[in-house]
């Protein structure tokens, strides 16, 4: 297990609220580091795109590149829609200031 400020620069982290994310986030981010880079990589890659796109669109490929490389009938992961928004607020946070709308964070 890394510790966040290991992933997540402590200037982001530190601009962070964590009350509106889901609860237990942060302890999962912890473990889950290999889901955050593969969000935010392909979230980065659709930016260069669009100005506008969905988290769970990017969730839903990325179960679907999981469910393709299966080992034995078991997906490489599971990943639970809960967590779906606080990816999305954690990459704004991090690169919300290049793409000032690319998800629609509701209040």
């Amino acid at each position: 297990m890394k510790r966040i400020s290991e992933f997540i620069s402590t200037d982001v982290l530190n601009r962070l609220n964590p009350d509106v994310y889901p609860e237990g986030f942060f302890h999962w981010l912890q473990f889950n580091e290999h889901i955050w880079l593969q969000f935010e990589r392909h979230a980065l890659t659709m930016a260069a795109k669009r100005d506008r796109y969905s988290a769970r669109t990017i969730i839903e490929v990325m179960r679907w590149n999981s469910d393709l490389r299966e080992q034995q009938g078991k997906p490489l992961f599971k990943l639970s829609n809960n967590m779906t928004p606080g990816l999305a607020r954690l990459w704004m946070a991090k690169h919300g200031n290049r793409n000032l709308k690319f998800f629609q964070i509701n209040q």
